[in-house]
C-alpha cells in the first residue's frame, strides 16, 4: 500500500475514537514513573480524551514509554497518532522541535516494537511468558477489523521498505542477492508479526 493511502486509511479507521475512561498519555507516563495514585489522577485530568488528533507531537516524545502502560482503550485511542508518527507525518514539526532543542532523537516513540513484541510469546510455555502474551492480547482486544487492517498494512509497508532498501543498496554495493533480506532479523520479526495480526483479523 502506498504511504498516502495508508495514512488516509489510519485516519478513517480511527476517526471518532475516544479515550473514554481508558488510560491516557500522561497518566500512563505517571504509571511508568511510579508516581503516587494522587499524582496519576492529576495527570489523568490533563489527558486528551476526545480527539487523538489534538495530541501535540512533543508529548509523544515526552511520553514515549506510555505505550507500555496503556490499557485496551488507551492503546486503541493513541495507536493512530503513533502510527502516523512512525510514517513521518509530523516530520516538519519534529524538525522544528529538534532545532529548538525541545526533543532528542533517542526519545522518539517506537510503536513497531509494541506491535511486534507479541511474537516472542505466541508459543508461551512458562507462566511469565503466558502472562506477557495475555498482556498484549488484552491491549489489542478492542481493535476492530478496519483498525487491525491498518496495523497489517503498516507492517507490510515496513516490510516493503526494508526489502526495497536491501534490494537497491546491498545489491548495488555488495552484489548481493535480493533474497539477502530474508536473513535480516528485523525483517523476519516483522513477517512473524504480520502473520500474527493477519490471523487476528480473521
Amino acid at each position: 500500500m502506498q504511504r498516502e493511502l495508508l495514512i488516509e486509511s489510519i485516519r478513517k479507521a480511527f476517526h471518532g475514537v475516544k479515550l473514554e475512561e481508558g488510560i491516557g498519555l500522561w497518566e500512563a507516563q505517571g504509571l511508568d514513573d511510579y508516581l503516587p495514585a494522587a499524582q496519576c489522577k492529576k495527570l489523568r485530568e490533563v489527558d486528551e480524551r476526545e480527539d487523538w488528533r489534538k495530541i501535540p507531537v512533543i508529548n509523544l516524545y515526552k511520553c514515549s514509554s506510555s505505550l507500555s502502560f496503556f490499557d485496551a482503550k488507551g492503546f486503541r485511542f493513541h495507536l493512530p497518532i503513533f502510527l502516523l508518527f512512525a510514517l513521518d507525518v509530523f516530520e516538519e514539526e519534529e524538525d522544528r522541535l529538534f532545532e529548538e532543542g525541545l526533543v532528542e532523537a533517542y526519545a522518539a516513540p517506537e510503536v513497531e516494537f509494541h506491535l511486534t513484541n507479541v511474537v516472542d510469546y505466541t508459543k508461551a510455555t512458562s507462566h511469565e511468558e503466558k502472562m506477557m502474551y495475555a498482556y498484549h492480547e488484552e491491549r489489542f482486544s478492542l481493535l476492530n477489523k478496519p483498525q487491525v487492517t491498518c496495523v497489517i498494512d503498516f507492517l507490510q509497508y515496513r516490510l516493503t521498505e526494508i526489502a526495497t532498501y536491501s534490494s537497491t543498496y546491498h545489491t548495488k554495493n555488495f552484489d548481493a542477492s535480493p533474497a539477502t533480506v530474508n536473513s535480516n532479523r528485523y525483517y523476519s520479526r516483522l513477517k512473524k508479526a504480520l502473520a500474527y495480526w493477519t490471523a487476528k483479523r480473521l
